[in-house]
């Protein structure tokens, strides 16, 4: 079977080994997104329909369009994208996606192309041993001191040569063993066997304890997946494995804020965000998300309106930083700005969050059967959601 790698600037995607890098470092996206992501590349410069991307990730399971855009605006994320300006993803209105990067497609290195090392190794020691006969037949009798150390010398780069081509054969049959380990795990996941996908993940963190960079993306791949299953303390439990092996990695400290977010550990979220900016102070994700942990926390407002700001200058019109600052226009009282920016992005982009907000606007404005309405509806895009179970919640303590 072929495999594919696919490059676009310093972004690669190896679909084999469910491997994103962007910059020289690797990205974590859920295996859904993973999935659109592919589609999009193997369809580069082609409008791939909405309900064929829902097809890809989702299967025959009945889901919304509400779930792709919350999948897109992930993949954005994870590209360095915008949406309104984009350079890899574009939307195309009412019909689908197009992935408009210049796209190359290579063919990874297959395993046999690497077990050639040995029959090299095997070649060489074939002509060596002729070159011996033949000077044998030359002199019977007289064997310099100079041939003798040419012969050692040849003979121990012989050695060297076979211990290199095994070692190679080892480290890559490791690798292939590794990569087919975690693709494991990810099938049992995206088929709801999660247990048997937690242990073989936990088997895997014996089994490559000394090799810190394989180390590191089990113990995201064990996060990513709490994330999905909505179990928060795991997560960040995995999370602070994974930065214990990697310290400062931002993706990690991003992944991990938002579970302690999540979890309603609000200080350990704002810690970690900080921390992220510190290392990168421009990153608007980074300000986006410590913008809305502080307004969701109602907390530091002044702070989280110029993180908000700044994040909506870099990238205008997206839906999650929109979503934030019609949430801080929330916190702040500004219920009509806050319902009137709701509505706008709840229109284009169904995601569970914003339109839990916006029922939750609608009834702190006294329009309880319009709040019940967008919830019903909120329902009906994503059933497993907790978006509006939490909004009842706060309305109703």
């Amino acid at each position: 079977m072929i495999h594919w790698i696919y490059q676009c600037d310093d972004i690669i995607v190896e679909p084999h080994t469910h491997r994103l890098e962007r910059a020289h470092e690797d990205v974590s996206v859920e295996p859904k997104a993973y999935a659109v992501l592919v589609a999009l590349l193997e369809n580069a410069g082609e409008v791939v329909e909405k309900d064929l991307l829902l097809d890809i990730a989702w299967g025959h399971r009945h889901v919304t369009p509400g779930v792709l855009s919350r999948v897109i605006s992930q993949l954005r994320h994870a590209l360095g994208d915008s949406v309104g300006e984009p350079r890899y993803i574009a939307t195309v209105h009412t019909l689908g996606y197009r992935f408009i990067g210049n796209v190359q497609r290579r063919q990874a290195i297959a395993e046999t192309s690497v077990l050639s090392s040995a029959p090299i190794a095997a070649a060489t020691s074939q002509e060596l041993a002729t070159m011996l006969d033949t000077r044998r037949a030359r002199s019977a009798t007289k064997r310099s001191r100079v041939w003798l150390v040419g012969w050692g010398a040849a003979v121990a780069a012989l050695g060297l040569l076979m211990a290199m081509a095994h070692w190679h054969v080892a480290r890559q049959n490791d690798d292939y063993a590794f990569d087919g380990d975690l693709h494991s795990a990810v099938l049992m996941h995206e088929t709801r066997r999660g247990a048997e996908a937690h242990e073989r993940l936990t088997q895997m963190q014996t089994d490559y304890r000394d090799q810190p960079a394989k180390l590191r993306r089990v113990y995201e791949a064990d996060a990513t997946f709490y994330m999905d299953e909505q179990l928060y303390a795991q997560a960040e439990q995995a999370f602070t494995r994974a930065l214990q092996v990697s310290p400062d990695e931002p993706a990690l400290l991003y992944g991990r804020g938002s579970a302690y977010a999540d979890e309603g550990k609000i200080d350990q979220a704002v810690d970690d965000f900080r921390h992220l900016l510190a290392l990168k102070p421009n990153d608007t994700d980074a300000r986006n998300a410590l913008g809305y942990t502080l307004a969701d926390a109602n907390r530091e407002l002044p702070e989280a309106q110029r993180l908000i700001e700044a994040a909506r200058l870099a990238r205008p019109g997206d839906p999650a930083i929109e979503d934030s600052w019609a949430w801080l226009q929330y916190r702040l009282g500004h219920l009509d700005q806050a319902e009137q920016t709701l509505r706008s992005v709840w229109a284009t982009n169904k995601d569970a969050a914003i339109g839990a907000h916006l029922g939750e606007v609608l009834w702190k404005q006294g329009r309880r059967e319009d709040a019940q309405r967008v919830f019903n509806d909120v329902r009906k895009v994503d059933p497993q959601s907790t978006s509006v179970p939490n909004a009842l919640k706060r309305l109703n303590p």
